[in-house]
């Protein structure tokens, strides 16, 4: 399924309905608190600067908010509908909010692509319904989305727990992902601005993300878990671009043959070769790691420190092992490692002892103190030979 047609300001425009609505309805809204459309309901209740109608042909009303029997039947507009109805019965729905001007959906209902042929079919004409109307879908089989900006506070996800809002935006081709990434991003201290679980991406995929993202001035860092590309191209092109000012973390998913098959029955992710995956990242200029661990421990680094201006790095160490790793790791990734100057070398001698290296690495030997340490750092942050200066202490004492 080929990307939403139009250009890149039409589908940052038509995102604008998925992350910043003004108006949202739940259509299956739970009257059981425990159920994944009671939990969203209630989140979007909890959350939501503006109204939040429950659809529910089952029900009067729900937390005490009159409720609908179809979206036709809410009286004022609705920007984003969230669809959490049994797969037969979404493409009804999904016609019933065009009709209504609903001009956002986010499907997380299952059932689709990732199960049958049938399923296949069905996705394939609830896409061509949509896409005819000039809309943006994210889903189907998807966790939600939200946006942490204060103006809104846009939780609409069935999570237990709100995110911690930020700077980092974050697309997740996987629904359990949701449930896992706000405790990640509270043990690294980090925080959102918006997160989209994309699911089957019939419509909504990585890259119509990346475009958003791209121009959305709260968002900083890009971390996507992916279990397939849509369109490697398109994300090539983009991520070249985007890169350039914002980083992207990339966890692809599905690298061996059994994650593959684990995938298509998950998101209907159809996985390429991992060495495909490899080299798209490098030549996108996006960063790949293999772990959730890694990918927010690079996260939390990119999301806390500007980006280098250039790719030159000082080492600067008290012990020369580390030093060589840490050189041969910037080396074989394209990082230069230049010669300090005469002048920095000068001053440096000047601080250190004769058997200290000063040439890069600046090796200060195991017998340096903490404030040499520091005056050393000082010394090559104020020469401004370097993009980048990485430290390696290691304590001559245990504890």
């Amino acid at each position: 399924m080929d990307d939403h047609p139009g250009t890149e300001a039409d589908v940052a425009h038509g995102l604008r309905a998925i992350f910043r609505p003004r108006s949202v309805a739940v259509i299956g809204a739970g009257r059981d608190p425990s159920s994944m459309t009671g939990r969203l309901f209630r989140n979007l209740l909890g959350s939501f600067r503006g109204p939040v109608y429950p659809v529910n042909p089952k029900a009067s009303e729900i937390c005490a908010i009159p409720a609908y029997s179809t979206i036709l039947d809410v009286p004022d507009p609705v920007d984003l509908a969230f669809i959490g109805v049994p797969a037969g019965v979404v493409l009804k729905v999904a016609r019933e909010c065009i009709a209504q001007g609903v001009r956002g959906l986010v499907v997380i209902s299952a059932g689709f692509a990732e199960t049958s042929d049938e399923g296949r079919e069905l996705q394939r004409h609830l896409r061509d319904v949509v896409r005819a109307a000039g809309i943006r879908m994210v889903g189907p089989t998807c966790f939600g989305v939200f946006n942490t900006d204060p103006r809104l506070r846009l939780w609409g996800t069935f999570a237990p727990s709100r995110p911690p809002a930020g700077n980092v935006g974050i697309c997740a081709q996987s629904g359990a992902m949701g449930l896992v990434i706000p405790d990640y991003l509270s043990q690294w201290r980090l925080g959102a601005s918006t997160f989209a679980s994309i699911g089957n991406k019939a419509d909504v995929s990585e890259n119509d993300l990346l475009e958003y993202w791209e121009e959305d001035p709260a968002t900083e860092v890009i971390l996507l878990y992916l279990e397939s590309f849509r369109d490697p191209a398109a994300f090539r092109r983009l991520a070249q671009q985007i890169t350039r000012h914002k980083p992207i973390v990339v966890l692809k998913a599905a690298r061996t043959t059994d994650g593959a098959r684990a995938a298509s029955s998950h998101t209907a992710a159809i996985a390429g070769p991992d060495r495909a995956a490899e080299a798209l990242c490098r030549q996108s200029g996006a960063v790949r790691v293999e772990t959730l661990e890694q990918l927010f421990e690079v996260t939390a680094l990119l999301a806390s420190q500007p980006l280098p201006p250039g790719d030159r790095v000082a080492i600067l160490t008290n012990a020369g092992g580390p030093g060589v790793l840490c050189a041969d790791a910037l080396a074989g990734c394209g990082l230069v490692i230049p010669e300090s100057s005469a002048v920095l070398q000068t001053g440096l001698r000047r601080v250190l002892p004769a058997e200290a290296g000063v040439k890069n690495p600046v090796d200060l030997i195991g017998s340096i103190d903490a404030d040499d340490f520091r005056h050393c750092l000082e010394l090559i942050l104020s020469s401004r030979e370097f993009d980048a200066v990485i430290t390696i202490y290691v304590p001559r004492e245990p504890g």
